[in-house]
Formats: C-alpha cells, structure tokens, sequence
C-alpha cells in the first residue's frame, strides 16, 4: 500500500485559522480542468501544553476517485492521538516521525468525506506553531497517486502573554501590541485608542458621562422614554437618561371642589424625580373654562422651585367651573406630564358693578373733574383705598371700548410676604384692577387718579407672583395726583400671563429704600421698545417735569 506516496508534491499556503472559521482550499489537479477538490482544516487559535486538540477536516469529492490519501505534517514534540468522526472506518492512519498519513482505498463516489485528528502538543516550544497537509488522489486506474491539492495551513498560537500585557493570547485580540487587548466593534481598533468602542457614532466619554454604555450599540434607544433616540439626544445635546419628573398631584383646590375663593392659593404636591439629584426648577400653570385649555384665563410659568402660587386678583369669575392643571420641570428643562382637575369658584356678593361694597366712593367724589361724579360712570373705577385714606379713580384714556370691569385696593402688608425689592412704604396701598381691549396683545393706556398728590420722592412699583417687584418713573401730571401707565396684554404688567384681552395689573405708589433712591442729578436710562416686556415706558423727570418716551399703537 505504499505506492500511493510516491510522485507526491505539495504547495504549503501559510494562513491564520480561527476557531470555528473554515477556509475552504480550492487547487485544482494538474490534469482536471473543470473540477476542483475543496479540502477544510478547522482547530482552535491557541494550545497549551498537554492539551487534547482536535482538527476537523473536511474533503469534498465531486467526481469519483479511485484512491485517496492525506499526509498531515505535524509540530516538532506534537503526539497523534487518534481519529474520530463520520468516516474514521476507512481510514488508515500511519505515523512516521512527525508525518501521519491517511489513506482511502475503496471506490470514492461524489461526497464530503469528514473526520477528526487528535493531536497533543508536548509542551510550548514556540508561540507558533504550524501544521500543514497535502493530500493525494487518484481518478484513473493509474497505479500511481498523481493528483495532488494542499490544505492552507493551520497556524496555532500558544496560550501565553506575548506582548507582556497581562492578557493571554487567547483573550487578547491584540496579543503582539501590549497597549490594547479589546476591539469590541471589530473594527481593528483596539478599545484604548478607538474613540468610539461600540461603533454607535456617540464617543465613549459622552455615553459614559450619560451613564450609557459605551460598549454597546444604544444609538436607537430611549432610555428615558422622551421620543429622542440616544444618538438624537447626543445630536441635540441633551440628555439622554433623563427621566420626566412625576406627575404632580394637586392638593388645592382638590378635585371637584365648591365654594372656592376668587383669589386661591393654589396647591400642588412636592416634586419628585427617578434620577437622583434632580431637582424642581419651575412649574407651569394654566386655567381654563374648558377641559381642552382653549384660551386659558391664565397662564405663567414659575421659574423657581415654588409648589405654591397665589392667584392675582380677578382672574376668576364668581360662580364659574374652571380647569386647571401643572407640570413640573427638573433643572434640565424636562417637564412632567400635566395634572388636570377642576373647581367652582365662589357665588361673589360683596361686589357691586365691579367694585367692592366696602369700598364704594359716595356721590362727593369727582376724580376726573368731569362734573359727573364716579359712582354714576361706567367709564371710571373709584374707590376708598383701604391704605392712606385717600380715593383712588382707574380710567381707560385708550379707544371708549377699552374699559375697566373691575377695580379694588389692597394693603400689600396682609397680602405679599415678598420682601425683594419690596419698597420702604406703599403711602397709598396699591389697586388691583382689570382691563377688556379690543384685540388679544392690544396696548391700553390708564389714568389713575388720587384725591391726593402723590409724595415728591414716590414712584411706581408693581407686583406679581412670577416677576416679584418691579418699579418705574411714572408720568405724572403737574399736581402729581394723576399716573399714566401703559400696559399691554400678555405683557409682563398682565398678571394672567396670556395675550386673552384681558389685562390685569396690581400696582400703587411706593417710597423706595434709601439704598435705591437716586440722587435727582442722576439720568434714568430710557427703554423706548414697548415690545420689551417691561411694565411702564421708562421716563426721564427733571425740574417737576415727565417727559414720556412711548410711541401709540
């Protein structure tokens, strides 16, 4: 059975395998032209010493053979240890030196002949090592083997550190650079100086600092369930593992509610959050006459940390369902989902064409020295103030149907605990008072008028939950007992925060701190953009004369 050794030659391709990769070998025999035999050789990268390892082998026959036969050329030290698999029977292994050879003798139809060899490597000798194969076949009935085709080569890494970095061969895909040992993308750049491990086009420092993780592709998550995909948070820079604050519940008024007064205080529960840390930076509120929050009657947005909010005056009707909801916002500008619920204001009696009772001028009082008294006009609100014992008249000097429906004064002292910016004295308490314009962002111009002169060094101040105290140079005529203001609707002087028509405005003379008093050489500076948010156009006063800067819409 020897003769089938002779005539042999063999071409030796040296190629990398790796475990669980076949590389199908496809050399034709010198005399078949259209026919190729595909020889497979299979093993694991790395060995250590005294391993068991096995070769699979896989030879496809796609044309009849009369005889066939495999030299295997193995390691210097390497032991044979036997075949195993679907054809071990026919095979007869023999073992020279470091050669095995194998041989089929029968008539070898068209198939996929595969086994397994058993080898043990010794020892480590060297980190590789090489183990290559030729195999002969025979078509003919020629006594003589003279078709030849060879393997590519196994090349066996032993299991050791090569590169010193304290990661084996085995576990290292860089086992000859001892700077990297890890491509999680497979992109052949090792993790330390790859900016991006996991190929998501999102650096790894940006999904570290988001608490994502940097070796897996999260492009197209959402975390926190905001509708923006990681890689749009990343695009946008925003936040990717933000989580909506919870929705807030709403104390007061609670759900259903009857009898509540025309200025409530409303209510919600304390901000809560998932993401640890975070914290109430504002809260939007709305009320609306209907569950759809079409046209609201108010509307502002608290940039603090505030769970509490006072309702300006005349916001609400008397007698009237309103809806109102809130949303919580973190420091990151994420909001909460809204709360809804709804309540019934109070049935009011102690109004009187939109005046209190209480404070109800009589038939003496004449503020506009129009010869008609007040209380008979629909044009002019007056009232007694409730602060300095003076009568206090509000009259729209912008078109007839710009009118006040409703007017009262207040003392600042029971109402507003605020004391930022908050003036020395308020001599003539303050008025609280409501304006209908025509448009929605419509201008009105308002004469306020005091049976009084206001104090030399007085000026204008106003007041509301979102914006605190504010104060402006006033335009006063010459016997300082009348005002003009400008105000607009959803300016920053309109309490209800929407451009609805409506204007609401608390404000009064004040005498400022000393600290905020300015020395009458000094120049205000002017403000001549009444689209700048401000309350009143800033004015210049000189020598008892206002010049006003304001230009008529």
């Amino acid at each position: 059975m020897m003769y089938y050794f002779k005539n042999v030659f063999a071409g030796i391709v040296c190629l990398l395998i790796a475990w669980n990769n076949a590389y199908a070998i496809q050399i034709m025999g010198n005399s078949i032209d259209s026919e190729m035999i595909n020889a497979t050789h299979q093993a694991p990268m790395y060995y250590e010493a005294n391993q068991l390892l096995d070769i699979e082998t896989s030879i496809e026959l796609p044309y009849t053979l009369t005889a066939l036969g495999m030299n295997v050329f193995l390691p210097t030290g390497w032991d044979f240890m036997g075949t195993s698999g679907a054809n071990p029977s026919d095979i007869s292994p023999k073992e020279t030196g470091n050669i095995v050879s194998f041989a089929w003798m029968n008539h070898l139809t068209p198939q996929v002949l595969t086994f397994s060899y058993h080898v043990r490597p010794v020892a480590i000798e060297d980190d590789l090592q090489r183990i290559a194969a030729t195999i002969f076949f025979r078509v003919g009935s020629s006594e003589e083997m003279t078709q030849t085709v060879s393997p590519n080569p196994l090349i066996i890494r032993a299991d050791i550190d090569s590169d010193g970095d304290g990661i084996k061969n085995s576990q290292d895909a860089f086992p000859d650079d001892k700077t990297e040992w890890i491509d999680t993308d497979g992109d052949l750049e090792g993790n330390n100086a790859d900016p991006d491990d996991d190929n998501d086009n999102m650096p790894d420092v940006w999904e570290i600092e988001n608490h994502l993780d940097p070796l897996i592709d999260d492009a197209n998550e959402d975390l926190d369930d905001d509708g923006f995909t990681n890689i749009q948070e990343y695009e946008n820079q925003t936040l990717p593992y933000n989580y909506h604050p919870q929705i807030p519940d709403l104390l007061f008024p609670a759900i259903n509610s009857n009898e509540v007064s025309l200025s409530p205080v409303l209510v919600t529960s304390d901000f809560i959050d998932n993401n640890p840390g975070d914290t109430l930076s504002g809260a939007e509120w709305e009320i609306s006459t209907n569950i759809h929050f079409q046209n609201p009657v108010f509307s502002v947005y608290t940039d603090s940390d505030q769970v509490k909010l006072l309702l300006p005056d005349f916001i609400l009707d008397s007698n009237t369902v309103y809806y109102w909801r809130v949303r919580h916002y973190d420091q990151h500008e994420e909001s909460s989902d809204w709360s809804v619920s709804h309540f019934t204001t109070i049935t009011q009696t102690d109004f009187v064409d939109g005046i209190p009772i209480a404070q109800k001028v009589d038939d003496t009082v004449d503020l506009d020295e129009d010869g008609i008294p007040d209380n008979q006009q629909s044009s002019i609100k007056s009232l007694a103030s409730v602060v300095g014992n003076v009568n206090v008249g509000i009259k729209s000097d912008s078109p007839d149907n710009y009118t006040i429906s409703m007017a009262q004064t207040i003392d600042p002292s029971l109402v507003i605990t605020d004391t930022v910016n908050r003036p020395a004295q308020l001599p003539f308490g303050m008025i609280a008072f409501k304006v209908n314009v025509d448009d929605p962002g419509d201008s009105a111009k308002i004469k306020v008028h005091y049976s009084e002169p206001l104090p030399d060094n007085a000026i204008w101040y106003m007041y509301d939950v979102i914006n605190g105290w504010d104060s402006y140079i006033p335009q006063l005529s010459n016997d300082r007992k009348i005002v003009t203001i400008y105000l607009t609707d959803g300016g920053d002087c309109d309490s209800d925060g929407e451009r609805n028509g409506v204007i609401i405005d608390p404000s009064g003379p004040g005498i400022p701190k000393t600290s905020d008093t300015q020395d009458s050489s000094d120049t205000i500076q002017l403000n001549e953009d009444i689209d700048n948010g401000s309350c009143f156009l800033q004015t210049i006063q000189s020598h008892s004369q206002i010049i006003k800067f304001w230009v008529d819409k």
